[in-house]
């Protein structure tokens, strides 16, 4: 079983065949295409409509070309027998006779009588030039009604006609071709071309992306490099001690003495203080804490107050000044610090202060528990011992919410406070310090 084309016309293509080995062209319209294909089969849809037409056109062209070529090889062939086959054997023969017949009769009119000669030898050649003709005409007649002629006309017709046929169909296909060349390259020339673009345009981008792979590339070299230096800053600041922190030691917390007085305050508000520690069971006027933590609060640094156990030894817990100021300063404390100016020695009276006489009355009396009791108070539990790492102390504080905790020591002795401020300072000096 063969394959046709419906585009070519060929007809002896392999059985099972997908396309055309002659024109290219799909035999199955559904099968699916390339890029390239799709502008084909789009020609194919409107050449087969010219194709169409064509077909009429040389049916046409066949019919008039059947008809002129039979004009023209009969009236060829008429010519050929009437002025070429006196050659004939036929023709010579009469021709023959005809010479014969004349020079008889122009014999006998040569003994007849002088003065009727003329007229005799004109006589005969007129009958002769008649008999002539017509013995010619009738071996045209004869000639062409044989067989062998009417052979010869149908062969030289066939043959004149397939020719012309063959220079027809060869020229129309040259045209078709040539057509379908041009339609072909009007279409996939502007595809070539977008494509051939498209390739440039992704070789220049491809070789803009191994410059930026080779940039990328040195950048990770250079961030591993930085990275194993942070990785060596950081194992260096795990092993960083609260011990290695600046810490508030004692001798840097200011110790409110029972009987400390506006000079000692002075002094404080001279130099400067992170806290103050007040001892359990110690005698303190609340007017004068009042007075102390009022004017202190000033200061940016003052942020604490310590608790103290009796002897002084022990940290029990501590205090955010701001918040405890906020909870036991009279309502309108701003007023009352005004009123009483800018002499440390001019305190208000206990009424005018109660909270802080209670806080005072707590202390003298040690009573822990009203202590714990106050908003921000964090126990001595919570401290942190002198050799734990401080990566894990700022953890500590940011789980705890707090920006200060107790250190104590391997007898769990209070031997100061870190804060959180000075806490990282230490980490990140220690992170940027260089590296071998």
């Amino acid at each position: 079983m063969t394959e046709h084309c419906p585009f070519c016309l060929a007809t002896d293509l392999p059985g099972g065949a997908r396309k055309c080995r002659y024109c290219g062209s799909w035999l199955n319209e559904t099968v699916e295409v390339e890029t390239r294909e799709l502008a084909r089969h789009g020609l194919r849809e409107e050449l087969h409509k010219d194709l169409a037409e064509h077909r009429g056109l040389v049916d046409t062209m066949l019919k008039r070309l059947q008809t002129v070529g039979g004009i023209i090889v009969a009236a060829a062939l008429g010519a050929a027998l009437f002025f070429g086959y006196t050659t004939d054997k036929s023709i010579s023969e009469t021709s023959e006779k005809i010479a014969n017949d004349a020079s008889m009769k122009i014999s006998a009119a040569a003994t007849e009588v002088a003065s009727d000669a003329s007229v005799k030898i004109s006589a005969a050649a007129t009958e002769i030039t008649e008999k002539a003709r017509t013995e010619i005409r009738e071996a045209v007649e004869k000639k062409m009604a044989s067989e062998e002629t009417r052979q010869m006309i149908e062969e030289e017709l066939s043959a004149t006609i397939t020719e012309q046929v063959q220079i027809e169909v060869s020229e129309l296909q040259a045209s078709i071709t040539e057509r379908v060349q041009d339609a072909v390259n009007q279409r996939m020339g502007p595809i070539a071309q977008s494509v051939d673009e498209q390739i440039s345009l992704a070789a220049l981008q491809l070789s803009e992306l191994d410059g930026q792979i080779a940039d990328l590339k040195e950048q990770s070299a250079g961030a591993s490099r930085q990275l194993s230096t942070i990785q060596a800053s950081f194992e260096g600041a795990q092993e960083q001690t609260v011990e290695s922190a600046d810490l508030l030691t004692p001798t840097d917390l200011i110790r409110v003495e029972e009987k400390g007085g506006p000079d000692q305050l002075g002094y404080m508000l001279e130099q400067g203080v992170d806290a103050l520690s007040y001892q359990l069971g110690s005698y303190y006027d609340g007017p004068m804490i009042w007075r102390y933590i009022d004017s202190l609060k000033a200061l940016p640094q003052f942020r604490h107050v310590l608790i103290l156990s009796p002897g002084g030894d022990q940290l029990l817990g501590m205090l955010d000044a701001a918040t405890l100021a906020a909870v036991l300063d009279p309502p309108d404390t701003a007023g009352l610090s005004e009123s009483l100016g800018y002499d440390l020695w001019n305190l208000p009276d206990q009424a005018e202060v109660p909270g802080w006489t209670e806080f005072a009355e707590w202390l003298r009396n040690e009573d822990l528990e009203r202590l714990r009791a106050l908003p921000s108070f964090r126990r001595a539990g919570e401290a942190v011992h002198l050799n734990d790492s401080s990566l894990e102390v700022l953890a500590a504080m940011e789980q705890r919410r707090a920006d200060l905790l107790p250190v104590v020591d391997d007898d769990e002795r209070f031997v100061g406070v870190v804060e959180r401020s000075r806490l990282t300072a230490s980490i990140l000096l220690e992170m940027a310090a260089p590296r071998s």
